[in-house]
């Protein structure tokens, strides 16, 4: 009985999610099949009806006729094994529609044999009865049980719905049968149960595989003129044991069942049992073989013995199915597994190879073997190191391969494979050991990525930054030396200029008057800039040590210096109580200079008020120079803190416009960021970032 094959989704409304995501009915329906997943059509509803009323029709039809008259019911009872089928092969909505067909099946079955209306009814309710009973027996067990492919398993789905329920319906249609037509309790019971128990255990299993469609993919069908010559030499068999005289003869067709079982798995042995069943049934019936001619046995003890024989053929068979059954499925398992685990190991973008213990390779994937240019007889047998350069292979043997065999593993290691035609390429190495418990031997299992591209990358990198370093040393040395060495004859510019100015005032005119100022006024300007450009060159080419750096301090420095210009503006500088972080106070004081000379140069017509805050967050500080000043355009903010970036005309506001790119990069040299808020006419917060913990020591060297 290949219960472990009933569809997904057949109990499904019955059963905890955790079994349905276990996949325990999976692989029941074949491509096409109308599985309980979805709601049938009309027209595969009245299918189905028409297929189960028929089933059961005959099957009880048959069964009634062969035994009523001898006053008792029928040894081997099919009727309800096709509705338990039916039923767990639809959603309870359907199933309704099922037990209504079947019930009007059996009651046309005894209409029809000659019982009347009131009598079929209620030996249909029975039948009912019984068959709604072991359906919630068999639901319950398929709510618990790990696989219903377990032999353990199948033995409690017979104990309960194939034994325990049919003593319901036994003692019901006992009653009914001893009240209605004087026929014996105790007959009636034992052949009722009896028969009933049978026909479930022999014929729910081949119903469940047609209901399901199994044979779509059965292996009736892979070997299908062997299953016939098979069935049919059954047939043979069955008629030989019958000429014998003793009931032990017919035990011959149990050898048969068992190659069946072995040969065509459960569907095959449901299908010979349902057969040799109805065989056995009907030539005793009939009065032959060695129940049907045994002298002095009544109607029901012929049924026993039948039973018995049935029990004894169908049990085994079944058992032995299902243990086949199982086996076959973990063959299958192992199969696909290694199939899967083959084919991933050849197709894999990587380079795969197994070594045993004494560093010979077992098996490489074909993509190693496509790398590397060689064929499989070629590397199998040989040292994996033998595909290794000369470092590569001392490295394997002095540090590498002790280590895996100590820790079991080893990752990323570095190593330079040689191809057959002896290029190089560099390679990433990681393995894992692996020991066989029965035999003790080991082997390595190793993948190997090919990172010469890798490799190649970081080189052009490292050049590119090296050539980076080293053209900022240049150029930081250029506007160092340029900014210093320029100050001189711009000092002589301007020194000439004011000599001329004064010696010659009385003998120039007005307009060359004009002209010497602004040449004065130009050298002034480029020798500011000069100078700014020289503090931006000095943040990173000067090295000096980082040290606790007091803000509050530093801020007091910063104002002090500025001192002129905060009384000319009348502005107020307020800070809060700052923190002490570490840091160069130069800088630091070229900060907060530029900052507050930032807010007092674009201060509004109110008098200028600036406050300096700083509150602690993750990893450091923040620091807050806020302003009421005229504010800037969110779409200037980054702008303005690259170097020569000016917002405004030269004769509104005077500067080099290079003190807000100081501030980045002292900033950027403290480990920080800077970032401004603001909006027009409502002043400015400039806030930045500075760790609470040490620096990094090549952030304050050259370059």
């Amino acid at each position: 009985m290949d219960i472990g094959a009933l569809p997904k989704g057949s109990v499904a409304p019955l059963r905890d999610r955790k079994a349905r995501e276990q996949g325990l009915f999976s692989g029941a329906y074949s491509p096409g099949s109308a599985g309980p997943g979805r709601a049938l059509s009309l027209s595969e509803q009245i299918t189905w009806a028409i297929l189960i009323f028929i089933a059961c029709f005959l099957g009880a039809l048959l069964c009634v006729g062969w035994t009523r008259d001898a006053g008792v019911v029928s040894s081997l009872w099919p009727a309800n094994a096709v509705a338990l089928a039916a039923l767990l092969y639809r959603t309870p909505p359907e199933r309704l529609a099922i037990l209504v067909v079947f019930t009007l099946a059996v009651t046309a079955a005894n209409l029809v044999h000659g019982d009347g209306w009131g009598l079929s009814l209620l030996l249909a309710a029975a039948n009912l009865v019984e068959v709604v009973i072991a359906l919630g027996l068999i639901l319950r067990i398929l709510g618990e049980a790990p696989s219903l492919r377990e032999p353990g398993v199948f033995l409690r789905l017979l104990g309960l719905a194939g034994v325990l329920a049919p003593v319901v319906g036994a003692s019901m249609a006992a009653a009914i049968m001893h009240v209605s037509v004087d026929a014996s309790f105790v007959a009636v019971w034992k052949t009722w149960w009896s028969g009933h128990a049978i026909g479930i255990l022999v014929f729910f299993a081949i119903w469940a595989h047609i209901l399901a469609r199994q044979f779509d993919d059965s292996i009736l069908i892979e070997r299908r003129l062997e299953a016939v010559l098979t069935l049919t030499f059954l047939c043979v068999i069955v008629w030989f044991a019958f000429q014998g005289g003793q009931t032990y003869s017919l035990l011959a067709l149990l050898p048969a069942l068992l190659w069946v079982a072995v040969r065509f798995a459960t569907a095959g042995s449901a299908a010979a049992l349902a057969l040799t069943a109805m065989l056995l049934t009907i030539l005793t019936v009939q009065g032959y073989g060695p129940i049907g001619l045994m002298p002095g046995l009544s109607e029901a003890d012929r049924f026993e013995e039948l039973n018995f024989v049935l029990l004894t053929l169908a049990l085994p068979t079944l058992m032995i199915a299902l243990v086949l059954d199982k086996q076959r499925g973990l063959n299958r398992a192992l199969r696909h597994s290694d199939d899967r685990y083959r084919r991933l190991y050849d197709d894999s973008p990587v380079m795969l190879h197994s070594i045993d213990s004494a560093g010979r390779l077992v098996s490489v994937s074909r993509y190693w073997l496509d790398k590397m240019g060689y064929r499989r007889e070629e590397v199998l047998g040989r040292k994996s190191i033998d595909f290794l350069d000369e470092e590569s292979r001392r490295r394997a043997l002095d540090e590498v391969q002790p280590r895996l065999v100590r820790e079991g593993s080893v990752t990323d290691v570095e190593y330079r494979f040689v191809k057959k035609d002896g290029e190089t390429f560099d390679t990433l190495l990681s393995a894992i050991q692996e020991r066989d418990e029965r035999t003790g031997d080991t082997r390595s299992l190793t993948v190997i990525v090919d990172i010469s591209a890798r490799k190649a990358a970081e080189k052009r990198l490292a050049e590119t930054i090296d050539e980076l370093a080293r053209s900022n040393r240049d150029l930081e040395q250029f506007a160092y030396l340029a900014s210093h060495d320029l100050q001189e004859p711009l000092r002589m510019v301007s020194s000439f200029t004011n000599l001329l100015q004064e010696e010659y005032a009385s003998k120039l005119d007005d307009q060359a008057k004009e002209y010497i100022h602004f040449a004065h006024d130009g050298a002034v300007r480029m020798s500011q800039l000069l100078q700014d450009v020289l503090t931006f060159s000095r943040i990173t080419r000067d090295p000096s040590e980082t040290e606790q750096v007091d803000l509050g301090a530093i801020v007091n420095i910063a104002v002090a210096e500025l001192q002129t210009s905060i009384e000319e503006a009348s502005a107020i500088v307020s800070s809060e109580e700052l923190p002490t972080v570490p840091g160069n106070p130069v800088q630091l004081t070229s900060l907060f200079r530029n900052l507050i000379g930032n807010s007092l140069k674009y201060r509004s017509e109110a008098p200028a008020v600036i406050s300096i805050s700083a509150a602690p967050r993750e990893g450091g500080w923040q620091v807050t120079v806020a302003d009421n000043g005229i504010g800037i355009d969110p779409k200037h903010f980054e702008r303005i803190f690259g170097l020569f970036k000016r917002l405004h005309a030269r004769g509104d506001y005077d500067g080099t416009g290079i003190g807000l790119a100081i501030c980045k990069k002292v900033v950027e040299q403290h480990e920080g960021r800077i970032w401004v808020e603001s909006e027009p006419g409502r002043g400015s917060r400039f806030h930045f970032t500075i760790p609470a913990g040490p620096l990094e020591e090549d952030r304050h060297g050259p370059g």
